[in-house]
């Protein structure tokens, strides 16, 4: 047998960073490295489009080792919450979307963090009934949900895997033990999140060394989390938790806390039953139509019935045409999320536990009473309130499997407030050789989630109950905490095949409400205006903010385009300038004719696509 040889270079990409992984039987390659073009004859064994180089790389050295998508995406995910320990891990959960391309079936793994058992609506209230303040709601561990995370990994490796999770799972171990140079990315988030980091003795150590945060350049090394993936590896999911499941309620009914801490603290009503008892949810994909492309995406408690009735309502308007930096286009995606967002709102929930009505969220019928809400010359400075899709189609947005459910052929589909997500969450997008494809976003909620540290564990705990609705005073809404039930998300991963059922685009972001708006306007730079990842995960971004027409806009907008502004506000949008960038995606892209991928990745953190190269006549691994 051939010995597999690797070589891995970076490689300038600007302005995504790009790693290519060339792989050759029987000899190691001399010479400077290529990516390949359409006119060599090498061909694509996958590419992986991550949040950190260390990330995208184990996710292609799964691939060089004969691994298929779901592989590469469990690999990746775990070298994730070794390197964005802050962002998403073992003491978070995620969505998980993955195609089969033999079959054209999608599989949708609800991997949420779930409330404990003795959850309540008015559990986020203290003792007058006013809800905690937002420290205490985000730190400690009144907020910390049944992770997901670890059967995550298991369940899709079990599903779809073929490589299984002791070795998937090794690229991870390798860099926790091993360590990696800390970024100033990372050196950054920790300076942001100080306060926080320095309230939990095991946090503290591990962010804040000699009570400084972790410097630029520093290796950080991780054996405890090290020690605990391989306990996962060798042991498996069921064993796995049942060890952690004490130490976890432990720690969240009573954190150890260092003297005197500047943040009021609430105990945690999570138990260690809650940990062993919980469960990934298969849920059926949901899809739409648009423009001839097939949209498909993650049902509730997802946004991606969000995203769905945005691009329903947007396609009553040629964007095409209009372009992309047309500031009627700006207005118009404003305009559609603004009125989707508010049944988003009121409607979206754990499917299990509410009836969430996406049958009508995605009826052409329901797109287009919400559209005439919206004025293609101005925006309506009055607050944008919930409609009734029940009575176009109730359900919708259950639990199940298989192929792609059959909907609306055209569309196939008093406010809420809550805390959302933060940027404490990760996504990462993979398409492998023969055409498999996953896109997965896992979170903590927070940057470093709740910020405490299971002791002898080395990760970090989640504070997702706060993507409930916390004052039940508030009017109703299907997003209100009870035992068992599924925070509401704003992650939306997605999948766009063509006119023919070909796959095209894998895409997904990190950012809180920053989430649902960019997806879709990624969407829509794909299927509308031709863009390639790297353009579409690049470009300024701009952000819905609220119900009456306000728009968020990071700096180059308004840097590069006032303008584009100019216009806006004479439509009689507010723009609220942010004081830096905003969410973090990434995308991979597929030629359906030549098979050539195309990747993009966020340098507003430390995004990187790292594909695998096999060259002409070479045998695949």
């Amino acid at each position: 047998m051939q010995r597999i040889s690797l070589w891995l270079s970076r490689v300038g990409g600007s302005p995504g960073r790009r790693v290519v992984v060339l792989v050759v039987l029987g000899s190691l390659v001399i010479g400077a490295p290529t990516l390949a073009s359409p006119t060599t004859q090498s061909s694509r064994v996958g590419m992986v489009a991550a949040a950190h180089p260390v990330a995208a790389q184990a996710g292609t050295e799964i691939l060089t080792r004969g691994g298929n998508a779901i592989d590469a995406a469990v690999a990746t995910s775990a070298a994730l919450s070794v390197v964005e320990p802050f962002g998403s891990g073992i003491g978070g959960g995620g969505f998980f979307l993955a195609y089969r391309a033999d079959t054209g079936q999608v599989l949708a793994l609800d991997c949420r963090e779930t409330a404990p058992a003795t959850a309540s609506p008015d559990m986020f209230l203290d003792e007058d009934g006013d809800v905690f303040d937002r420290d205490t709601l985000t730190t400690g561990g009144l907020s910390v949900g049944a992770p997901g995370q670890a059967r995550c990994w298991a369940e899709a490796e079990q599903r779809g895997g073929r490589l299984g999770l002791p070795a998937v799972l090794a690229p991870a171990i390798r860099a926790a033990r091993e360590g990696f140079a800390v970024t100033p990315y990372f050196a950054r988030e920790i300076a942001v999140h100080r306060r926080r980091l320095e309230t939990f003795p095991e946090t503290a150590r591990r962010f804040l060394p000699g009570g400084r945060p972790l410097e630029v350049g520093s290796r950080f090394v991780q054996p405890e989390l090290a020690d605990t993936l391989e306990l996962l590896a060798s042991r498996g999911p069921d064993a796995f938790y049942a060890t952690i499941a004490p130490e976890i309620a432990a720690v969240v009914t009573s954190p150890q806390t260092i003297r005197a801490p500047r943040i009021a603290l609430e105990a945690g009503r999570l138990s260690a039953a809650d940990v062993v008892s919980y469960r990934v949810q298969e849920r059926l994909p949901l899809r739409a139509n648009y423009r001839g492309y097939t949209i498909v995406t993650h049902p509730a408690p997802t946004s991606g019935p969000t995203v769905l009735e945005t691009l329903n309502i947007l396609g009553g308007w040629d964007l095409s045409r209009l372009g992309p930096d047309s500031p009627t286009s700006v207005h118009l995606l404003s305009e559609a999320f603004r009125v989707a967002n508010a049944d988003r709102s009121r409607w979206l929930g754990d499917p299990d536990i509410t009836n969430v009505p996406c049958a009508g969220l995605l009826s052409s019928a329901y797109a287009d009473l919400r559209r005439q809400l919206i004025s293609l010359d101005e925006t309506r400075r009055t607050t944008t309130r919930a409609g009734t899709p029940g009575t176009f189609g109730e359900g919708g947005c259950g639990s199940g499997g298989g192929m792609l459910p059959s909907m609306d052929a055209r569309a196939t589909p008093t406010e809420d407030v809550s805390i959302a997500e933060s940027s404490g969450t990760s996504h990462l997008a993979v398409i492998d050789g023969d055409g498999n494809a996953v896109s997965y976003t896992g979170t903590l909620a927070l940057h470093f989630g709740s910020a405490i540290t299971v002791p002898g564990r080395g990760f970090l705990l989640n504070d997702t109950l706060v993507d409930f609705r916390t004052d039940p005073a508030v009017g109703p809404s299907n997003n209100l905490a009870a035992p068992r039930k599924r925070p509401r998300s704003s992650i939306a991963p997605t999948l766009i095949f063509d006119d023919q059922g070909r796959l095209r685009w894998v895409l997904g972001a990190a950012g809180a409400e920053w989430i649902t708006p960019l997806v879709v306007e990624m969407a829509i730079g794909f299927m509308d205006w031709g863009f390639t990842p790297q353009a579409a995960v690049s470009r300024a971004r701009f952000h819905p903010e609220d119900g009456q027409g306000t728009i968020e806009v990071e700096p180059a907008f308004f840097t590069d385009r006032q303008d584009l502004l100019d216009r806006l506000e004479a439509m009689g949008h507010a723009i609220s300038r942010v004081s830096g960038t905003r969410a973090a995606a990434q995308a991979v892209g597929r030629d359906p004719l030549t098979g050539a991928l195309s990747g993009g990745a966020d340098q507003r953190r430390d995004g990187t696509v790292s594909d695998v190269v096999l060259p002409a006549g070479a045998l695949r691994p």
